[in-house]
């Protein structure tokens, strides 16, 4: 096999794995999935207050980076296709929206941020 096939085949075995390791079944292993992926230092199951808190120094030390990197995860919320996630799904939507913003605005994105907290919260107590 030439070298360039074998960096194909890694390549895609890489991505096979990327997309195994993003399949959770269940809401709580999608938002666990979601924390771990999106955000550093927040653990499995973050209250609301660390995540918003981790979402606000995350868009403060870069936006970009933080958009690319958190959209790439959005799809841990999409993979458990329950409907008790929508809420989340959604804000989570409109946070990455706001992070795409060259010039973001401040209080748009802690309002932002805050409704995501409060879907994170609404989901904890309503998802299993």
């Amino acid at each position: 096999m030439n070298p360039l096939g074998a960096l194909a085949l890694t390549a895609l075995a890489v991505t096979a794995c990327e997309r195994a390791q993003i399949a959770p079944t269940t809401p709580r292993a999608a938002m666990a999935e979601l924390a771990r992926c999106a955000l550093d230092g927040v653990g499995d199951a973050p209250r609301p207050d660390v995540l918003e808190a981790a979402l606000r120094r995350a868009l403060r030390d870069g936006r970009a980076r933080f958009a690319l990197r958190a959209g790439r995860c959005e799809e841990a919320l999409s993979a458990a296709r329950d409907p008790c996630l929508d809420p989340l799904r959604a804000r989570w939507s409109a946070l990455l929206t706001e992070a795409q913003r060259p010039e973001g605005d401040v209080i748009l994105s802690d309002v932002a941020v805050r409704r995501v907290g409060e879907a994170w919260a609404s989901a904890l107590s309503r998802c299993r």
